[in-house]
């Protein structure tokens, strides 16, 4: 991910485990750890990747994901996740879970984020992956730029407000 931003762009990679691209092992769950790497980093975008999944408590993970956009509503929250994905758990990452765009939506309505965007990938039907995107508070939503880049992946996406 880090050849996704511009040279120079501060980066942080956080894992439950050891690895490539892993700057701090952190458990998503585990409060303190969580705290201590936004603090360190004061992220204006934070991705959470195909981590849901393997997360038991996967609402207790969206709540502490929104908590962290909450803290400074001027970043960019992304998290994706399988809806469609064959099971692929290790003793490292059990595996658990698969979300619909439905269930995502809900997620985040009950922990108060209403004002949520759903990305389905590639299609509505059977999609492979959903995505949901919190943007900063202070600008109008971004439909052009997001309509483009969906369209570049052949997506579906759905705004829910």
């Amino acid at each position: 991910m880090r050849r996704a931003f511009p040279p120079g762009t501060r980066y942080l990679g956080v894992d439950l485990n050891q690895g490539p691209g892993v700057d701090r092992v952190a458990d998503l769950m585990n409060t303190e750890q969580i705290n201590q790497a936004y603090e360190d980093v004061k992220p204006t975008v934070i991705l959470c990747l195909y981590v849901l999944e393997h997360v038991w408590d996967i609402a207790g993970a969206t709540r502490v994901l929104a908590e962290l956009w909450r803290r400074n509503p001027e970043t960019w929250l992304f998290i994706v996740t399988h809806q469609n994905q064959p099971y692929h758990g290790t003793e490292q990452y059990p595996d658990y879970w698969r979300i619909t765009a439905e269930g995502m939506r809900r997620l985040f309505c009950e922990i108060g984020i209403d004002d949520v965007t759903i990305l389905l990938y590639p299609d509505r039907s059977n999609p492979e992956d959903v995505l949901a995107i919190c943007q900063p508070s202070s600008g109008p939503w971004i439909q052009e730029k997001i309509g483009m880049s969906v369209q570049a992946v052949q997506a579906h996406w759905e705004r829910h407000c």
